[in-house]
């Protein structure tokens, strides 16, 4: 044991006295505490990686004589600013649906774990995208989506023109 706590408003602070059972060890009460009430940036920022980047106002709770003489909206970190960054958002463009045909969303899904009654584990999905119509194909096996897409192609043309 190093040090004694108590807790308050759901943290618990370190002693300024420890009510230390003295053992031999490598960490010393004194090394802690004296760590603790550096105000060294180095360490602020060494603790908010440590406790994987908590925000320095809840940080400066945990630790508050850590944050003696420090102003806590002069303390930035890189990856805290990256990580609230937000991409640019893509130019706003009405949806027209293309004509019918011209464009079909495909999606090629399994193997599943529990086959058909025909022993299936794979489908495969087409559909419109000016009419959403869609169009579900069963398959035994995923090599068979070659043939399925030749004959989706050659139905649309001859059923649909």
């Amino acid at each position: 044991m190093f040090g004694s706590a108590e807790q308050s408003g759901g943290f618990y602070y370190l002693e300024d006295e420890p009510k230390i059972r003295h053992q031999p060890g490598p960490i010393s009460f004194s090394s802690v505490k004296s760590f603790l009430v550096s105000n060294n940036k180095d360490d602020i920022m060494l603790w908010h990686l440590r406790l994987c980047y908590p925000s320095f106002k809840y940080l400066s709770s945990l630790f508050p004589k850590l944050f003696v003489e420090q102003d806590i909206s002069s303390l930035q970190c890189e990856v805290c600013e990256f990580a609230k960054h937000h991409r640019s958002s893509f130019p706003i463009q009405s949806y027209e649906p293309s004509k019918l045909f011209s464009m079909i969303h495909s999606d090629v899904w399994g193997p599943n774990r529990t086959s058909t009654l025909s022993n299936k584990k794979w489908f495969i999905t087409f559909t419109d995208d000016q009419t959403r119509l869609c169009w579900i194909y069963l398959l035994k096996e995923k090599f068979e989506v070659g043939q399925i897409i030749q004959n989706f192609c050659k139905l649309v043309l001859t059923q649909f023109n």
